[in-house]
């Protein structure tokens, strides 16, 4: 649950709606319920912990800014985030701890800018083709790599977590091996062939 001191005890229900306050806890997938939003759906620089509810995916109707950067969110990103089609501006997933992006934000094709996904350390593997097309449609800020590991294989950043890649070759040997038998040569006369 959300936590805050200074801030009222019921998350406001306007259209238009910034959460920042020093807020702590999870995410309420109850704030899923707010779908006819359309501007600002702000959450950022707070101490949000957990993974990000699937329900945010509602906010089906929002056309600018869905901002859940710089907490502590952990998981993979929702791929129902996808279902923002309309999102045309600030899609901020920044300096949280996501592990996995969804192909399915690859269909926000109405982005023109504002595409954010950096310092995720435990963002890796490649980037979903999807996803890196809509880097084309977005003219102004799009900032997905910086501070990832996106790219290298999940094996290789983090083999305490996800053990030693499987696909890796064999090492060389260390011996080299044994030559194989040769037949002797068998000795003909003139004219003669050996029988098979």
């Amino acid at each position: 649950r959300v936590s805050c001191a200074s801030c009222a005890p019921t998350l406001p229900t306007a259209p238009t709606t910034t959460i920042t306050s020093d807020l702590s806890g999870t995410v309420p997938s109850e704030l899923g319920k707010m779908s006819s939003m359309k501007v600002e759906m702000v959450l950022a620089e707070n101490k949000l912990t957990g993974t990000l509810p699937t329900e945010l995916g509602n906010f089906a109707m929002l056309q600018k800014l869905f901002a859940v950067n710089r907490n502590s969110f952990t998981g993979a990103i929702p791929s129902q985030l996808g279902s923002i089609v309309l999102l045309q501006e600030g899609l901020m997933l920044s300096e949280n701890r996501f592990s996995s992006i969804p192909t399915q934000l690859g269909v926000l094709a109405e982005m023109e800018k504002g595409f954010f996904m950096y310092g995720n350390a435990e963002l890796c593997n490649d980037l979903p083709t999807q996803v890196a097309a809509l880097s084309t449609a977005v003219d102004d800020a799009w900032q997905v790599v910086t501070d990832t590991a996106i790219g290298t294989p999940c094996c290789e950043a983090f083999v305490n977590v996800y053990g030693e890649c499987t696909s890796n070759p064999s090492p060389v040997p260390t011996t080299m091996p044994s030559a194989l038998p040769t037949p002797s040569p068998t000795a003909c006369s003139p004219g003669e062939y050996l029988a098979s």
